[in-house]
């Protein structure tokens, strides 16, 4: 039995170490970015019979396209998610980057996104009955994956449980 766990410990050792050599490992992290949004205003999530969006999504494709360095996102593999605030007034502010690649927090943050999605000229912001809302929207910026463009950026939208 000892010899059992011990044989154990050292193959998932091993396989460690061979990931982390390898930079084998998708990451499912925070991306150092420092916020400049609002801590006071008040944001739901995905909200509004009317959600908060940006012309369409292969636009927003092409701005990121014109506006990230994409020598930068050769070596990038994986999926990054952004998470955006709208405000009622449609300006937006990058709150947050959770690195999904097999690329390190560092090379992520060096993408400058958070800069990217501050810049972006204004969007549509999110409605209910009239009156606009602030809403955060998340983003998905896709780099090399199976059976997809080279590149993209799409909305994750949440879901609405259906009663």
């Amino acid at each position: 039995m000892r010899y059992f766990i011990l044989s154990a410990c050292v193959l998932f050792l091993s396989v460690q170490a061979v990931q982390a050599q390898t930079g084998d490992t998708k990451k499912n992290e925070l991306v150092p970015y420092a916020s400049k949004c609002s801590k006071r205003i008040k944001y739901c999530n995905d909200c509004g019979e009317k959600k908060a969006n940006w012309k369409n999504e292969k636009k927003l494709t092409q701005y990121f396209e014109k506006n990230l360095d994409m020598s930068k996102l050769a070596n990038v593999y994986g999926s990054i998610n952004v998470k955006v605030l709208v405000d009622s007034e449609g300006n937006v502010c990058c709150k947050e980057i959770l690195n999904n690649t097999f690329n390190s927090a560092k090379s992520i943050a060096a993408l400058n996104i958070g800069d990217a999605v501050n810049e972006m000229p204004k969007w549509d912001a999110a409605y209910t009955h009239g009156k606009g809302l602030n809403s955060l929207v998340t983003l998905t910026i896709c780099s090399h994956m199976k059976d997809k463009p080279t590149f993209w950026v799409e909305y994750a939208h949440v879901e609405e449980k259906k009663k």
